[in-house]
């Protein structure tokens, strides 16, 4: 069995108002962010990460829902506040290296936010249930080639949030059916409701998420952390219909 940790960086919500102006607070690019890993991966990443923890948290009293989150790392958020800034950029190294190194495979859909409503207006799907989609044909792709089953696992994906992606989804394979519709018979089950702290991993995609997304929000200026492990990418560079890295 294969699994798939999804998590996203940015807003998923619309870029433009109703008078095409940008929203305030809004980010311009959207990212969903996923981290491909079998069994035994998982079990070994699953006691790497709470390693991590430990060593780098050991003597500070952490929240009870406590996960390796980028952004609050980034921003100096409590705990991570209790950290100097060499041990902070050295829990972000060994977060990347930790991805690096492991057998894990990637896939991350960026979207344009502000060219996707221009372009569909009212129209424009969902962007997260979008990239949803994408995502999952990626991820179909990859376990057809192994001839495997696997299992999808987002972080908060709540039952309205479901009701949303699943409504966008129904309609998009309906109106791009003869362009690249693809039937996902190998992954198992709908999209599951992951929590960090029982899926650690998705602590990893969490930061891969970022990294996707604030290399497509600074134009390639700040892709330092992306260019560490897009060799990990499934099919990297192969084009619209089988990159493991889309960009719309």
């Amino acid at each position: 069995m294969y699994y798939l940790y999804i998590d996203e960086s940015g807003d998923g919500g619309d870029y433009l108002d109703k008078n095409n102006k940008v929203i305030e607070g809004s980010s311009k690019f959207f990212t969903l962010a996923g981290i491909i890993v079998n069994d035994n991966e998982k079990d070994r990443l699953d006691n790497i990460i709470r390693l991590t923890i430990d060593k780098y948290f050991n003597q500070i009293q952490l929240p009870k829902k406590f996960k390796l989150h980028y952004h609050p790392l980034r921003n100096k958020r409590y705990p991570y506040d209790q950290l100097s800034n060499e041990q902070r950029k050295q829990l972000a190294d060994n977060v990347f290296n930790i991805i690096k190194e492991s057998k894990c495979v990637l896939l991350s859909v960026t979207i344009n936010l502000e060219h996707h409503c221009d372009r569909y207006k009212d129209k424009a799907a969902d962007p997260r249930a979008y990239s949803m989609l994408i995502i999952l044909e990626r991820f179909q792709d990859f376990l057809e080639e192994r001839n495997e089953e696997g299992i999808a696992i987002y972080e908060k994906f709540n039952h309205q949030l479901r009701r949303k992606v699943d409504y966008t989804i129904t309609w998009l394979r309906d109106a791009l059916h003869h362009r690249h519709y693809k039937k996902l018979d190998n992954i198992k089950g709908p999209v599951k409701n992951g929590d960090p702290q029982k899926e650690s991993i998705l602590q990893l995609s969490d930061f891969f998420a970022y990294a996707a997304w604030i290399r497509s929000t600074t134009s390639g200026k700040s892709e330092d952390r992306w260019q560490s492990i897009k060799d990990k990418y499934f099919r990297l560079y192969e084009g619209w219909y089988k990159a493991g890295n889309v960009e719309i």
